[in-house]
């Protein structure tokens, strides 16, 4: 998955949600709660994202089923994005317009003052949510075509001489610039050839919080007429 795919989904996401900003009608805001949730279900990479949410808190479904009856906030940023989760589900899976008695239920207001506390208390933290994470699967992508990147324009030569010399630990001296480069850009290298069933792979790294990433370094030939460099694939 490309960096450009991500980012793509995140200006998607973000119109979805400027639409929100300037409904005052309950009917419209309702009818947009119903699209937005249909383009959450539209990609499978927010499909994962909200899924992996809902799995980790779900207690809270039946919290939002009776959110009128027993008004809750989430201790956490994830726990408030889960319970938004699975109350934006709840009131774009419904033919009412409920949004406004839910609201009802922590702050009686008029209802353009109901709809801009259903944003802000739910609507947004799990837009919020929902970006973050792409975000964070944004950094490792970014990273690993920097790296790219730099081996291409500024380095090859330099390492296609490294691997030449040696060849049999060519391989080994080009991983270890992979890591010095990994560590350089603030990514916890995790472990380091670690067993699978399918074999070894080079990298296991982090970048602060983030879900782990899996890297595999190989050296091919080009098949270059200036004889062949190698060049470092990730």
């Amino acid at each position: 998955m490309n960096s450009g795919f991500i980012q793509d989904l995140r200006f998607k996401l973000q119109t979805q949600i400027v639409e929100f900003n300037i409904i005052q009608d309950r009917n419209r805001f309702h009818s947009l709660l119903k699209r937005f949730w249909g383009f959450i279900q539209q990609y499978p990479l927010f499909i994962d994202i909200t899924n992996n949410l809902a799995a980790s808190f779900p207690a809270l479904e039946n919290l939002a089923a009776n959110i009128q009856n027993e008004p809750s906030f989430g201790d956490t940023v994830q726990e408030q994005a889960a319970l938004s989760y699975f109350i934006v589900k709840r009131c774009a899976g419904s033919k009412d317009p409920i949004e406004i008695e839910i609201v009802y239920a922590y702050n009686p207001c008029s209802n353009s003052e109901a709809l801009d506390y259903f944003r802000t208390s739910w609507l947004y933290p799990l837009y919020n949510y929902v970006d973050e994470q792409l975000s964070d699967q944004n950094v490792p992508l970014t990273f690993l075509v920097r790296y790219k990147e730099k081996c291409e324009w500024f380095q090859k030569e330099q390492l296609f001489k490294r691997w030449q010399e040696n060849r049999n630990t060519g391989e080994a001296l080009l991983k270890r610039h992979l890591l010095e480069y990994s560590h350089d850009q603030e990514f916890n290298v995790l472990i380091k050839e670690p067993s699978s069933p399918s074999g070894e792979v080079d990298l296991i790294a982090a970048y602060s919080d983030n879900q782990p990433i899996i890297l595999e370094a190989k050296v091919f030939s080009a098949g270059t007429a200036a004889g062949k460099k190698c060049n470092q694939r990730v």
